[in-house]
């Protein structure tokens, strides 16, 4: 894991104006200020390097209030509104503000059924849409909710020979939810061990795709934009969280 590289980008992270940054990039800011979250709060002596757990809450709720009001333009398109639907609902795994789940659910309503009416419909075929199911199921406990993800994960895998870069990217964060939410519900009974196998194949490519987009990137660099930093960030923000639970889990 590059650590000179996740401080530079963590250096400039707190520097960013969460509102007025590119938009699509908040996904890739908040989802790496999740993993450090989590990584200085069970990992402490992490602090020395980073902010501590309050200031990065506070970072979180921040880019969750953008996402907030991101999610109620209705004139997006729909692949778009359910992305800062998807990951305003994720800014809740610090307890945040329930208002994000109350918004969040709301907008996932409008978006996932046919208006004035219960029946789910899905508005685009997307890793987000999958992931705004596995939301909704797990806040709400609704079961209804289970037949679509799944038949979605089932199409997704059918075509993932396909997929490079960020569509592998944001199916792998999909899958992940899907299979941490859904539990065994996630496949049909004698498919597990398929479902299974088919992750820690992916998993490899993962690996593969995350290096390249890190070898590839250098900071201020012509062609480097603010979506590559984010999703560097997320990367390596990712890594040092996983990296910190391997070590971990050999002294134990």
């Amino acid at each position: 894991m590059n650590g000179d590289l996740l401080q530079e980008l963590y250096r400039h992270a707190r520097e960013l104006d969460v509102n007025r940054c590119d938009a699509m990039s908040l996904s890739g800011w908040l989802h790496g200020y999740l993993s450090l979250y989590t990584a200085v709060r069970v990992y402490p002596w992490l602090e020395k390097d980073l902010d501590g757990v309050t200031a990065l809450h506070e970072r979180v709720r921040a880019i969750g209030r953008r996402l907030q009001r991101l999610a109620g333009e209705e004139d997006l398109p729909a692949a778009t509104r359910a992305r800062h639907v998807a990951d305003l609902l994720d800014a809740y795994q610090l307890y945040i503000e329930v208002g994000f789940v109350d918004t969040g659910l709301e907008m996932a309503h409008e978006l996932l059924t046919v208006p004035g009416s219960d029946r789910l419909v899905l508005p685009c075929r997307t890793p987000d849409v999958c992931r705004l199911l596995c939301q909704c199921h797990y806040f709400t406990g609704d079961d209804a909710f289970i037949a679509p993800a799944r038949g979605l994960v089932t199409e997704a895998l059918g075509v993932s020979y396909r997929w490079q870069g960020e569509e592998l990217l944001e199916w792998w964060k999909a899958f992940q939810l899907y299979d941490s939410v859904m539990g065994f519900l996630a496949v049909e009974p004698g498919e597990r061990e398929r479902f299974e196998g088919e992750l820690q194949r992916l998993a490899v490519n993962v690996d593969r795709v995350e290096r390249e987009m890190v070898e590839r990137f250098t900071p201020g660099v012509p062609g480097n934009g603010i979506a590559d930093e984010a999703r560097v960030f997320e990367i390596l923000a990712g890594q040092l969280l996983r990296n910190c639970n391997e070590d971990e889990g050999k002294r134990i």
